[in-house]
């Protein structure tokens, strides 16, 4: 399976949800928002106009980051908005924004990195920040409408957090921490955020995605030093096992019914996993199929972006999986749609899970 049928769908700014049975869409381009929800069209504006009018110039947007946006579904007619160090909720029955918090040195996350549960929404801090201060976790209890600042790691103590996830079966957080070696971790929160343990270190242990199953938990580690795997904890024994190695360093993936996708990014490897993007497929989470590549372009990746493939929310019965594509020749600045693998089925309903 490699290799498939790529459609453009968008050749500016991003898609950040998709629903292809109700036409319900989100998109930004910088911080102009717009789309439909619930059948209705909205727009809303987070960012600056002059920036907005930069992102236009791709080089620009690429070197400035003035494209990396967070814009997540919540509820049926809520976002969440991180742009720029601010966090925003917005309303769409009331058509208002507000402006919740200011991060001091987060830009924007790792979409792994937002925990939504139950109504309880988790925001991990991403960024060059460990060293200048604690890191911690935005927290919201009622789905959006109070907040507060918790404090996870003492300065130095790790460097960022990679990503924060709800496993139900314990009722743990789990957060997984960056970026060295000494500071790459799994460490075990319990529902109200109280440090619980330390499941282990190192880079077989840094990890952005991560899928919660009922017998194991498996991530897939961002290794830019070395060789990415598949790893996988056992809930009954307690032991970690590694499985079968990726062709790069993952970094964010998404399930659509029976489909589990992933996407490597174009690091500072060496030999093909710095030089291309993969999107990945299983139905196992254990073992994955190439689906399609793109290759890295020519410029600079500190200061150009490395190659990397984000995917959008999706309807429970969309039959294409959509990516937005940063740094790759051909398609960058494109959010593409991938059609589903044959035998794929539907995303199960909430009462089914």
């Amino acid at each position: 399976m490699q290799d498939r049928t790529i459609d453009i769908v968008s050749t500016t700014g991003s898609i950040h949800y998709l629903d292809e049975s109700n036409g319900d869409v989100i998109r930004s381009f910088g911080g102009a928002i717009d789309g439909v929800l619930d059948g209705q069209a909205f727009s809303v504006n987070v960012g600056r106009p002059w920036l907005n009018r930069l992102v236009r110039f791709r080089m620009v947007s690429r070197l400035l980051r003035i494209h990396r946006i967070n814009i997540l579904r919540i509820a049926k007619t809520r976002l969440l908005v991180i742009y720029r160090n601010d966090v925003f909720v917005f309303e769409l029955r009331e058509r208002t924004l507000r402006k919740v918090f200011r991060f001091a040195l987060t830009h924007y996350v790792h979409t792994q990195s937002i925990s939504v549960h139950e109504g309880r929404i988790v925001i991990g801090e991403y960024g060059n920040i460990g060293q200048q201060k604690c890191v911690g976790a935005l927290v919201s209890p009622d789905g959006g409408t109070t907040w507060s600042y918790q404090r996870l790691f003492e300065k130095a103590q790790v460097k960022n957090i990679l990503a924060i996830q709800f496993d139900s079966v314990s009722r743990n957080y789990w957060v997984f921490t960056g970026d060295a070696d000494n500071e790459s971790g799994i460490h075990i929160f319990d529902e109200h955020l109280n440090f619980s343990r330390t499941l282990g270190s190192g880079l077989a242990y840094r990890a952005i995605s991560s899928f919660f199953l009922p017998d194991r938990i498996v991530w897939l580690t961002n290794n830019p030093f070395g060789t990415s795997q598949v790893q996988s904890y056992d809930r009954t024994t307690g032991s970690v096992e590694a499985g079968e190695s990726l062709p790069g360093p993952v970094w964010y993936s998404a399930r659509l019914g029976s489909d589990i996708y992933c996407c490597t990014a174009a690091e500072d490897v060496a030999g093909p996993a710095g030089e291309n993007v993969y999107v990945m497929h299983s139905r196992d989470y254990v073992h994955w199929d190439q689906l399609c590549t793109f290759e890295k372009d020519a410029l600079n990746k500190r200061l150009f972006l490395y190659g990397l493939g984000t995917f959008a929310q999706h309807g429970p019965d969309n039959s294409n999986v959509y990516v937005n594509l940063d740094a790759v020749r051909k398609y960058d600045g494109c959010t593409v749609k991938i059609a589903r693998p044959a035998g794929s089925t539907r995303q199960p309903a909430a009462s089914e899970r």
